[in-house]
């Protein structure tokens, strides 16, 4: 969801979103906000200067709640209509959807200057939307993910030999594709290699 708001109008100003823990995270017991964590969407709504804020006061986010239910009654109906029974045709079908939804039940705005700032480009989208994991260089030189065994790379394609027990950064693209960010300064690719037991 967060790629089509960047895609279709920009960097947004702010999220007002509820508490959940996809959002904001706080470590049980922690005396301050600076011992806490960000959560990947948090991390990247930093990244990008978008002010995330949070609320468990339903009067606080009335608008959004109203709205969900209206969509939570008509919406499923006109699905139905449309014979819609897949995600991509779900997202193809609410791109018209929004804008007659909009034209029948939307009120004039009183202005028209946007709070979005320009759009990021695409690379820089698919580097955000990331999901980040640290792991940790095994005897081999290589790093365990996703139960696979990875090679780091450089930008010629040439295989790069981190200490043992380097801690680094595993980037997990909005693409799918894997990156490796070691000591906070070098990125690298990741290339999954076969990794054999040896057996005595």
């Amino acid at each position: 969801m967060f790629s089509q708001i960047l895609h279709s109008y920009g960097i947004p100003y702010k999220f007002l979103t509820d508490r959940r823990t996809v959002f904001t995270f706080k470590k049980k017991n922690s005396p301050s906000l600076e011992k806490d964590t960000f959560t990947q969407l948090a991390y990247t709504c930093h990244q990008l200067g978008v002010d995330l804020e949070t609320t468990s006061v339903p009067q606080a986010k009335g608008r959004v709640e109203r709205l969900n239910a209206t969509l939570q009654t008509r919406l499923p109906i006109e699905l139905r209509r449309e014979g819609v029974s897949s995600i991509s045709e779900a997202n193809e079908f609410l791109n018209s959807h929004i804008k007659e939804f909009n034209a029948k039940i939307a009120l004039p705005f009183n202005h028209n200057k946007s709070v979005f700032a320009p759009q990021p480009s695409d690379e820089r989208i698919n580097l955000m939307l990331a999901v980040l994991t640290e792991r940790t260089v095994d005897n081999g030189h290589t790093i365990r993910f996703m139960r696979k065994y990875y090679q780091m790379r450089d930008a010629e394609n040439l295989p790069v030999f981190p200490r043992r027990g380097t801690k680094v950064i595993v980037i997990q693209a909005f693409d799918g594709n894997l990156y490796c960010n070691v000591n906070d300064q070098d990125i690298y690719a990741l290339v999954e290699i076969l990794h054999f037991k040896q057996y005595v």
